[in-house]
């Protein structure tokens, strides 16, 4: 029985969760974990342009890993990978921008897992397994969402995340600066947790989030930097309607000096991804594209005034 009266926690709205009818995981490589260990899969093909943390569950989980390249548009020749019955292709929806391109990959292979820890608000599709992290898109410390039919979470303890949002309440009082170094090591012991639901803290949080207002001005932002940059911008971007963008992902030849003048300016781009154990050529377009493909932040918090000093920066440089 939960106690009554006494001193308040959290006054949190609840307006609903955006993925109400999916499993609430406690992490999204917890997600994959889930999937890759139901599932029996005996291999995964992997691209070289993912996040590190999709090879913790596949190593944990002592899984043949073999890796394929990605073309300048973000997608896979499909007539290069061919699996068994126990073999299993992850692909990438790269900023949220590949949410069609995914459905049509689910016709090319049956057995399919889709990373959409970049496109929280793309829809999954029919009988095809997918993953959704909400800390890139919200101020939560984890939390997940996995869509995937005939698995069950009966059996999973319930996770408690109150000591992981330091990093969050720092930067509310304080500065971005200052609660960094605890952000990092909360990046760090999410590869330690164990396969657990969502924590009560993290879902309430999420159910309390005004997700149609996220989603336009993330799309205001995106199109106002596309306006100006497009033009310079090497990667070739459609915008469909549906598509909620992570980041404005900013592919030019000098990435590297833009992203440390943007860093210079208190303009922070992460950078997907370093990939210390992704080994892929020198000369790739996974290394090309981890190098000099600057994402620009668009998130809710901004609009028309921060992009603007983000375009300015820029023009600065070039």
């Amino acid at each position: 029985m939960s106690a009554i009266g006494g001193y308040f926690e959290l006054e949190l709205s609840s307006s609903g969760e955006f993925h109400k009818s999916a499993f609430a995981i406690n992490t999204g490589r917890n997600a994959l974990q889930l999937i890759l260990f139901e599932r029996g899969y005996k291999k995964v093909f992997v691209p070289f342009y993912t996040c590190d943390a999709v090879l913790e569950p596949i190593v944990k989980l002592n899984i043949q890993v073999e890796y394929y390249e990605i073309n300048s548009d973000l997608e896979i020749d499909t007539n290069l990978l061919k699996l068994e019955s126990n073999e299993v292709l992850i692909y990438t929806n790269y900023f949220g921008l590949k949410t069609n391109y995914c459905q049509k990959l689910s016709t090319s292979y049956k057995n399919v897992i889709v990373d959409n820890a970049q496109a929280f608000f793309a829809s999954p599709t029919d009988g095809i397994d997918t993953f959704y992290s909400a800390r890139k898109f919200f101020g939560v410390s984890d939390g997940a969402y996995l869509y995937a039919q005939g698995i069950s979470t009966d059996g999973l303890s319930q996770d408690k995340s109150a000591n992981r949002y330091n990093h969050l309440l720092e930067r509310s009082d304080y500065t971005a600066e200052s609660g960094y170094l605890d952000y990092q090591q909360n990046e760090e012991l999410l590869s330690t947790l164990e396969v657990k639901r969502m924590s009560n803290l993290t879902q309430a949080i999420l159910a309390g989030i005004d997700y149609d207002t996220t989603a336009r001005i993330r799309r205001e932002n995106f199109g106002w930097l596309h306006n100006k940059l497009g033009i310079s911008n090497r990667l070739s971007i459609d915008l469909s309607d549906e598509a909620v963008p992570m980041v404005y992902p900013y592919w030019i030849n000098n990435g590297v000096d833009l992203r440390k003048k943007l860093n210079e300016n208190q303009v922070y781009s992460a950078k997907y991804w370093p990939n210390k154990n992704i080994l892929s050529e020198p000369n790739s377009l996974s290394a090309e594209l981890i190098n000099n493909l600057v994402a620009l932040p668009i998130d809710q918090r901004y609009g028309v005034s921060e992009m603007s000093k983000i375009v300015d920066l820029i023009e600065g440089l070039c």
